[in-house]
């Protein structure tokens, strides 16, 4: 049973999973989100929403590992863990045409980590999805969704 009290919240297993959340979601969006632009340059298909599933079912599978008592605090920072590597491996194809069409080398922009939840922020924006509607989508959404509820369920 997952726990829900704050006063037994561990600090070293807080600041693991704050750690391991940060640096795999980073650098699995990276690494995937790279793997995505090569596939979608080679075969014209993007798998961005079902890469991401590697990195949700990882994030949750470490976390369980590292906590020795499970709590919901953790949970709630792998999940942000998670949507940020979806907005990374996401984007990343998005600003890798962008920025080679511009003639912007590739290391000035790979590492500017806002600039990806800024596009993640926009796509989120219910307004962005009302005024760009498309079914298309609808079902990137539920495999993100249920990518993210695998995750989730890996933590406890």
């Amino acid at each position: 049973m997952i726990n829900t009290h704050f006063r037994q919240i561990d600090i070293k297993d807080l600041l693991f999973v704050i750690l391991y959340s940060a640096v795999i979601s980073v650098l699995f969006g990276l690494i995937l989100g790279f793997i995505d632009v090569f596939l979608s340059r080679t075969i014209s298909l993007t798998f961005s929403t079902l890469l991401y599933w590697i990195v949700a079912v990882y994030l949750g599978r470490t976390t369980k590992r590292i906590v020795k008592n499970p709590h919901i605090v953790y949970t709630i920072i792998a999940f942000l863990g998670m949507i940020s590597a979806w907005m990374i491996i996401d984007s990343l194809p998005t600003y890798y045409i962008v920025y080679t069409n511009m003639g912007v080398g590739m290391w000035d922009w790979v590492f500017n980590i806002p600039q990806y939840f800024r596009l993640g922020i926009q796509f989120f924006n219910p307004l962005f999805m009302i005024q760009n509607f498309s079914i298309l989508e609808i079902v990137r959404l539920l495999i993100v969704g249920v990518g993210t509820y695998l995750g989730i369920k890996e933590t406890f």
